[in-house]
């Protein structure tokens, strides 16, 4: 396994946001990550609504007693932005990955809530990973977690090296398209879109 993000809690940048608190009416959470950043910038203070991606985001929140109100069936942006149903004039806390696109926080206004859109944590390339990489192929399946881990690997590699990767897998829809534009051939999506639906889809490939 070789680790391509180093995730960096922008703990005071959240905090920073939570002086709203009274006036935020929802929650939005789309990683475990900005569960815990956004846990240790609130502490003790509460929020309205608790929307999350998936079930990996709703256990943390479980994990830290933050109650959710809203989760889709499907662990995607577009499915949890289609389950919140009326937002019209409500204020949104979303703490976020500083390479999340920028197409949910958009998606929310068009829908006319007001959006506090603050970076929770930072993705860093780890020291020397562009060795380790190369150490590591060639690699029978390679399983892509997010865009962003893509983008590490398409920073590194020349575009006849990529079959190097073997059979790819992503974790769902956003990570498929970005790999798919950066030249990679997807072997798999996995079902559900969570780390369980990932290890199945590699254990597929096997």
């Amino acid at each position: 396994m070789v680790p391509l993000l180093e995730r960096h809690w922008q703990v005071e940048e959240v905090a920073k946001a939570t002086r709203q608190i009274s006036r935020i009416d929802l929650l939005l959470l789309t990683s475990a990550t900005a569960v815990d950043v956004f846990a240790a910038a609130a502490g003790d203070k509460k929020v309205g609504s608790v929307a999350v991606v998936g079930p990996a985001t709703a256990h943390r929140c479980d994990q830290l007693g933050l109650k959710v109100d809203v989760i889709p069936s499907q662990s995607t942006a577009a499915d949890l932005l289609d389950e919140l149903g009326e937002i019209a004039g409500l204020t949104v806390l979303y703490p976020r990955a500083d390479l999340a696109p920028p197409t949910t926080a958009e998606a929310l206004r068009r829908r006319g809530a007001t959006v506090i859109d603050v970076i929770a944590y930072l993705n860093v390339a780890p020291h020397d990973y562009e060795r380790h990489l190369r150490e590591e192929l060639p690699i029978d399946i390679t399983a892509l977690m997010s865009g962003s881990t893509a983008q590490r690997i398409a920073d590194v590699l020349a575009p006849d090296e990529f079959g190097k990767l073997g059979h790819i897998a992503v974790i769902g829809p956003s990570t498929r398209k970005v790999v798919q534009k950066l030249g990679f051939k997807v072997a798999i999506m996995a079902r559900p879109h969570n780390v369980a639906g990932i290890v199945r889809a590699v254990q597929q490939l096997v």
